[in-house]
């Protein structure tokens, strides 16, 4: 997986990072960050972001103040800003739904994944408007 780190052009993290040394150390080894704050973090980094990558826009949310119906909550808090893409943490569990024309996305965990068996993460391929979700399993140690 730190390979594909490296050779990504931006990294997306979720929320709920560990420890400092691990954010500390994505940092160092990323070309672009984009993270947000989890409900077990401390380091000063936004609740929610919005970007927009080769004309794709993306809402980024830990989502742990969601309750009951989660993709509801995802799409009424990002309503106003209409994103293409959601991505969500707090789970640790990989899920991938489109509605209408938005896809809510959540990577899993590739370190501390929750009852599914293995940890996951995701290879998004983004351009020009368009993008592309791989979900890839981490080899448990």
């Amino acid at each position: 997986m730190r390979g594909e780190i490296e050779e990504a052009d931006a990294v997306i993290h979720v929320g709920d990072h560990g420890p400092r040394r691990f954010y500390d150390e994505l940092l160092a080894h990323c070309k672009k960050l984009y993270s947000v704050r989890g409900n077990n973090d401390t380091m000063d980094v936004p609740f929610e972001i919005i970007l927009e990558l080769e004309g794709v826009k993306i809402a980024v949310i830990h989502s742990d103040k969601a309750r009951n119906n989660r993709e509801n909550y995802l799409l009424y808090h990002f309503a106003d800003d209409n994103p293409n893409l959601i991505i969500f943490g707090h789970t640790h569990r990989p899920h991938w739904v489109e509605i209408g024309n938005q896809t809510i996305l959540n990577p899993g965990s590739p370190t501390l994944n929750r009852g599914v068996g293995y940890d996951t993460f995701v290879i998004l391929t983004v351009d020009r408007g368009t993008f592309h979700i791989e979900f890839k399993k981490v080899a448990l140690k």
